[in-house]
């Protein structure tokens, strides 16, 4: 059963990278043709930027939270995930 999770989790995983492909298609379509280097970019430098934003403020959050419960980050990163999937329908 935890094989399956496993697996599962890796499926899922690896479709941020088709998602983020699909997003960057849909910003070069809204920029004229001398802009796309811009977008590019700006893209590349949230995308870092978020993961280390991500990965100090989840530890910030288990480090708070382990008493209580050691899990609860990884509840709190569903409901986060899940707004974005609210938001588009």
């Amino acid at each position: 059963m935890i094989a399956f999770f496993f697996c599962l989790a890796v499926f899922i995983g690896c479709l941020f990278f088709v998602v983020m492909a699909v997003l960057r298609s849909h910003l070069t379509k809204l920029v004229n043709e001398t802009e796309f280097a811009l977008v590019f970019i700006a893209t590349g430098i949230v995308e870092t930027l978020g993961s280390y934003v991500v990965g100090i403020v989840t530890n910030a959050i288990y480090a708070r939270t382990i008493e209580i419960y050691p899990g609860i980050i990884f509840f709190i990163l569903a409901i986060i995930g899940i707004i974005p999937l609210a938001i588009n329908g």
